[in-house]
């Protein structure tokens, strides 16, 4: 018997791939995980969003908007 439940795609952040926790939606409006996105953007290693390869601007770093329907259909 097969105990795994279906997880709808939109529910994985692209960045970890795991269910998000704390679902956050970026000026490009992809949503990531908050700690994932986070990691990302202060790691200085990157200049683009993950996702869409846009080139990050300093505004990128504080404009993170909680996605709250998200993380209710999630919970």
């Amino acid at each position: 018997m097969d105990n795994e439940i279906d997880v709808p795609p939109f529910f994985l952040c692209p960045i970890s791939l795991e269910i998000m926790k704390d679902p956050v939606t970026v000026s490009t409006g992809i949503t990531y995980d908050r700690e994932s996105i986070e990691t990302w953007l202060f790691s200085g290693k990157n200049k683009t969003f993950s996702v869409t390869k846009q080139q990050l601007s300093s505004s990128d770093f504080f404009d993170l908007t909680p996605n709250h329907t998200l993380r209710r259909l999630i919970q």
